[in-house]
């Protein structure tokens, strides 16, 4: 059985980025690192949700997951 991640990246190969999304998700939940911060923020601003996008970057700081300098995950 192929890994969230694994399916995450093969949905968006697919342009199916709202099932790209919920594996992202899951991967997460799972074990939630900066990459996977930033593949949330990157799909959910992909499908136009920059709120979302947002509320997930408020939450990696306010849980110390991403430091405060680490702009380069927001798009301008």
């Amino acid at each position: 059985m192929f890994g969230s991640s694994t399916l995450a990246k093969i949905a968006k190969q697919c342009n199916t980025l709202a099932k790209a999304l919920y594996y992202w998700e899951k991967e997460f939940e799972n074990s939630p690192s900066p990459e996977t911060i930033e593949l949330l923020v990157q799909t959910n601003y992909d499908l136009n949700q920059p709120e979302a996008a947002e509320g997930i970057l408020a939450f990696a700081r306010k849980n110390t997951m991403i430091e405060e300098n680490e702009e380069n995950l927001e798009k301008s």
